[in-house]
């Protein structure tokens, strides 16, 4: 009715109408009406085209508004081409202002949903040196970037640099808002997510019950922000060993993002694939399977088969299926991850080392051992090139190897074992 309103009301006034559906749609997408938002920034962009240039700022800001809800929605290609149509424009320009770094970094996030990496690193970088040469060191876009570059280097496995990168954006942040703004929130749960990575627990329990209280007092139990804190603090849970305690808040999260962004959201079957996992944990495999199920059907109609995502999902039925001696079935599933990672991943990538490292327990089970130790290799010279030796994650290859009765060479090793 609104709309209706302002369009009958404002028809003489074009741009004064495209500014106030423009508002209107921000605020649907802030209450969570996605849909809604979308109907109006379309309406909103397909307006300001006729009405102005292709690369005039207006119709740059409602492509990067209407893109913002397409990434909610998981509308991932959508959202790049878009964004791609306005950065060309902007570049073609020769803009170098601060709507040319939001253009970028929306880009930026769009790609690394598309598992291109490599490409947002170098976006992400691109709009954050422009925004600390024309913004205020905390102005909101700067602390944006920042933590989008740190997400990005979360996938990356780098969570030592992501941890630096989410510390400066909460310092700039609190220097801004203050300690109890939302957005503070949303900091403290990025803080803890990388020092989780790098098993620093105890702290990162801290600041994401922190964040469930903080965020619980403004948006109330159920919103679909609040559901994210409940996830990460039952991943911490889970790391720590208290399984029982993990599995009420992943439950919460799952129900509460199927109420609120529906059961086809990517980042709803993500959250199903986290709490299968900790059913796995707690033996319950039969709804372990039917949730990792349930979530690969979600993630192959919305992201494609060779999506990281999907691959992951891919990844850990088949853990399910190699520790309930299904070995044969877990290899197919592997083969599937192979082929999206051939696709979405440059050769190298540290995330290869898993399916390579799962492959070889499975051959060691199934007692082919010269196949085991060829993956099992693989994955030990991926994970060398960021851990040390002594790390966990390189020991637990290791270990591996020697099931099969191979030492791979190292500081004191050089030779296969006797």
């Amino acid at each position: 009715e609104g709309r209706r309103r302002i369009s009958r009301e404002l028809s003489q006034q074009p741009e004064l109408r495209s500014a106030l559906m423009a508002t209107m749609g921000r605020v649907y997408r802030n209450l969570g009406d996605h849909g809604t938002s979308r109907e109006l920034l379309e309406a909103v962009l397909e307006e300001r085209r006729r009405e102005f240039p292709a690369a005039d700022p207006l119709v740059v800001e409602s492509q990067q508004e209407l893109a913002r809800v397409l990434l909610i929605e998981g509308r991932y290609e959508a959202a790049a081409d878009l964004l791609e149509e306005a950065s060309e424009l902007q570049e073609a320009a020769g803009s170098q202002d601060p709507a040319y770094a939001q253009t970028l970094v929306l880009l930026a996030e769009a790609r690394q949903q598309l598992g291109r990496l490599e490409e947002a690193e170098a976006l992400y970088r691109q709009g954050l040196a422009i925004e600390r040469r024309s913004l205020e060191a905390n102005d909101p876009a700067v602390i944006a970037s920042l933590i989008g570059l740190a997400e990005l280097k979360v996938l990356s496995r780098d969570f030592e640099a992501a941890e630096g990168l989410f510390r400066e954006a909460l310092e700039l942040r609190r220097s801004r808002l203050g300690p109890s703004h939302p957005d503070v929130a949303m900091d403290l749960s990025n803080l803890a997510h990388a020092l989780h990575g790098q098993g620093k627990l105890e702290e990162a329990e801290g600041l994401i019950r922190e964040a469930v209280d903080l965020r619980a007092r403004i948006y109330g139990e159920r919103h679909w922000i609040v559901e994210r804190s409940y996830n990460n603090l039952g991943q911490i849970l889970s790391a720590q060993g208290r399984i029982e305690e993990a599995i009420p808040w992943m439950e919460k999260s799952l129900e509460i993002g199927r109420a609120q962004l529906g059961p086809e959201h990517p980042q709803v079957a993500a959250r199903a694939v986290n709490l299968a996992l900790i059913y796995k944990k707690a033996g319950r495999v039969q709804e372990a399977e039917a949730l990792f199920r349930e979530a690969l059907a979600v993630h192959e109609r919305t992201l494609g088969p060779h999506h990281p995502s999907t691959a992951r999902n891919l990844y850990s039925l088949a853990g399910l299926y190699a520790e309930t001696g299904r070995g044969e079935a877990a290899l197919a599933l592997l083969d599937r991850v192979d082929e999206a990672f051939r696709q979405t991943l440059p050769e190298g990538d540290y995330r290869l080392s898993h399916p390579l490292f799962l492959r070889g327990r499975i051959y060691a089970d199934l007692g082919n051992c010269p196949q085991a130790v060829a993956s099992l290799r693989q994955s030990l010279a991926l994970r060398r090139r960021l851990h040390p030796d002594s790390h966990a994650e390189v020991l637990q290859v290791e270990r591996e190897l020697e099931r099969c009765g191979y030492r791979e060479p190292g500081p004191k090793s050089r030779a296969p074992m006797d």
